[in-house]
C-alpha cells in the first residue's frame, strides 16, 4: 500500500504549473485552513428554503476542529469525526437509498449581502457572497496550497474491486488489473479548493439571473497524473465544470467532468524533481487546459435538459414555466406571451423525448440539430418556437499575458516574463505559530482526515480500501429558490472515481 512519504515525493516530481488569467481574484488554499474558519449549517429538507435552516449552526465559526489533537480541539473546539457526533461524517452508500432527509453545508464568507446575522426572515439568502472583497479578510492568512493523494497498483485494485463503487457500468478493475497500455498503474491526485466559482450564462449576462447563474461558494477542482510500474507519466486528467444540469437526480448532481489526455500532449518543465504540467486556469471558473485561450465546452453528463439555460436563469424548472413565469430568450428581449406558451409546449415534448432516453443528440448540446427539429428561425433572427442560447458554453485562461503563476520553486518559465506575479508553491508539512499550533500537511490521509469525500464501506475479510467515511456535505452554504442544487456549495467530489471513468472511457475508443 502506498505511503505518506511516497505521496509527498511523488506530489514534488509532477508538481503542476498553475497559469492564471491577468484578471483572476481567487486561488486554490488548504481545505483544512478553509474548513477551520467555516460554520457548520445543518439543513432538513427541502434543502433551499431556509426556514429548514437549522439556527443556530450545528458548529460557530471558530469552533471546528478539523483535527483530532490537543491543539486542534483547545478553546472549545469539536472534531467533525468525534465518535457519535452528527457533523456529516458518513461512508457513501453502497446502493441507491431513499433521499436524506438532512444535509450538513459549510459557510466561510456569509451570504449576499453580507449582514449579521447572516440568516434572518427578512434576508435574501439566494446567493452566496460573491463580492470579492468580502473575502479579503476571510482569506487574509491563506496561501496557495493543494492536497496529494497517491494511490498505488494495490490501492487501485482494491478500490476497483468492491461492487459498491457506482461506476457507471464500467469494469474499472479490468482497466487497473489487466490492461496492456497502463502497466500497473498508480495515481496522483492534486486536490484543489478554491473559494469561489463565479459562473455567468453566456449571452445572458444583463438578463435575469444570468449575470449569477451558476456561482456558488467551495469549488472542488483536480489535476491527476497516471504513471506506470516504472514511475513513466501516462495520461494526465484536468477538471472543468459541467454545463448541464448539476442535478439530475434527487441528492445526485455533478458540479465538474474529468477529461483525460495523453501525457504526450502536456507542456512540461523539468526540474531536478521531475516533469512539472503546464496547467492553464479559465477565469473565474477555474477549469483546467493544457494550452491558453478560449475553450469551448460540451456536457459531461448530457442527458440533463438544463431548462435554465434556455430561459436566461429565470426557469429552473418545467412547473415554473407553467406557472406563468416570464420567459426570456438568452441574448434577446422578452418573448411575447405566445411564444412562451409555444415554448412551454415545446419543453414538454423536449422532457418527454429526455424521459423515454431519446434525442440525447439534441439534449447534448446540439442546437443546429434542436433549431432543425424543434422549431424555425425567422428572417430576423427571432425565434418562432425554440430559443437557442446566444453562445456555447466557453471557459477563457490567461495568455499571453497573464496575472498568477504558482510554480514548484524557482522553475524558470518563459511565461513568468508576460505575468503579474510569480510565487513558488510553498507546500508543506508545518505547525502554525503559536497560540495556534495546529498542524497542516499536504498528503491525504483518510486515517487523520475525515473531510474527504466519503467512499463505500470495506466489504468483510476483503482488500477494499480502509476507511471510508469522509465529510458528506457541501464546501459552500445551501441558498434559497436552487432546485437544480446550482448555486449551492459544492460537494467534494471521489476524483479517483472520476479519473477512473474517464481513463477507462478515453482506453475504451
Amino acid at each position: 500500500m502506498s505511503s505518506a512519504n511516497d505521496a509527498a515525493a511523488l506530489a514534488k516530481a509532477f508538481e503542476p504549473i498553475l497559469l492564471f488569467h491577468k484578471d483572476e481574484r481567487f486561488f486554490p488554499i488548504d481545505p483544512k485552513w478553509y474548513l477551520e474558519r467555516c460554520a457548520l449549517w445543518k439543513s432538513d429538507r427541502p434543502f433551499d428554503d431556509k426556514t429548514k435552516w437549522n439556527q443556530p449552526p450545528v458548529l460557530a465559526k471558530g469552533l471546528v476542529a478539523a483535527a483530532n489533537g490537543a491543539k486542534e480541539i483547545a478553546g472549545g473546539k469539536t472534531w467533525l469525526g468525534t465518535p457519535g457526533g452528527a457533523f456529516g461524517i458518513e461512508a457513501a452508500t453502497a446502493v441507491e437509498q431513499r433521499p436524506a432527509d438532512q444535509e450538513f453545508f459549510l459557510e466561510f464568507a456569509g451570504w449576499e449581502p453580507v449582514s449579521n446575522p447572516a440568516v434572518t426572515p427578512t434576508t435574501n439568502n439566494r446567493h452566496a457572497a460573491l463580492n470579492p472583497a468580502e473575502y479579503l479578510a476571510p482569506l487574509q492568512g491563506s496561501q496557495p496550497w493543494y492536497y496529494v493523494e497517491y494511490l498505488d497498483n494495490a490501492d487501485l485494485l482494491a478500490y476497483t474491486d468492491n461492487p459498491n463503487i457506482k461506476a457507471n457500468g464500467l469494469n474499472l478493475f479490468s482497466i487497473v488489473a489487466s490492461n496492456p497500455k497502463l502497466n500497473a498503474p498508480r495515481v496522483i491526485l492534486y486536490h484543489l479548493l478554491y473559494p469561489l466559482h463565479q459562473e455567468t450564462l453566456e449571452g445572458c449576462e444583463d438578463a435575469g439571473e444570468g449575470r449569477l447563474f451558476g456561482s456558488y461558494a467551495g469549488e472542488w477542482a483536480c489535476v491527476a497524473v497516471v504513471i506506470d510500474a516504472t514511475g513513466k507519466p501516462l495520461f494526465i486528467g484536468l477538471t472543468s465544470r459541467n454545463t448541464a444540469a448539476p442535478a439530475l437526480h434527487i441528492d445526485q448532481e455533478q458540479r465538474v467532468g474529468m477529461t483525460i489526455m495523453p501525457w504526450s500532449d502536456v507542456q512540461t518543465v523539468s526540474d531536478a524533481a521531475g516533469a512539472h504540467p503546464k496547467i492553464f486556469v479559465s477565469l473565474d471558473t477555474h477549469g483546467h487546459y493544457l494550452t491558453s485561450g478560449p475553450k469551448t465546452l460540451t456536457p459531461f453528463t448530457p442527458g440533463g435538459l438544463d431548462i435554465a439555460r434556455m430561459s436566461c436563469g429565470q426557469v429552473e424548472t418545467l412547473d415554473d414555466l407553467i406557472s406563468g413565469d416570464t420567459v426570456i430568450s438568452p441574448g434577446t428581449p422578452a418573448i411575447p406571451e405566445e411564444d412562451a406558451n409555444a415554448f412551454v409546449i415545446t419543453l414538454k415534448i423536449l422532457l418527454s423525448v429526455a424521459t423515454l432516453g431519446i434525442g440525447t443528440k439534441w439534449i447534448a448540446g446540439d442546437w443546429a440539430t434542436a433549431e432543425g427539429a424543434w422549431g424555425n428561425f425567422r428572417g430576423d433572427g427571432t425565434p418562432e418556437i425554440l430559443a437557442s442560447p446566444h453562445g456555447q458554453a466557453t471557459d477563457v485562461t490567461g495568455g499571453p499575458s497573464f496575472g498568477r503563476i504558482l510554480r514548484p520553486k524557482g522553475l524558470a518559465l518563459p511565461e513568468a516574463a508576460q505575468a503579474t506575479s510569480v510565487e513558488d508553491w510553498n507546500v508543506r508539512a508545518f505547525f502554525a505559530p503559536a497560540p495556534d499550533g495546529r498542524a497542516y500537511g499536504f498528503v491525504v490521509d483518510r486515517f487523520a482526515q475525515v473531510w474527504w469525500a466519503p467512499r463505500p464501506e470495506p466489504r468483510p475479510a476483503k482488500a477494499d480500501l480502509k476507511n471510508p467515511k469522509g465529510f458528506g456535505g457541501r464546501w459552500g452554504p445551501r441558498v434559497t429558490n436552487d432546485p437544480h442544487a446550482r448555486r449551492a456549495g459544492m460537494k467534494c467530489p471521489d476524483f479517483a472515481l472520476l479519473l477512473l471513468e474517464a481513463l477507462a472511457t478515453n482506453l475504451n475508443h
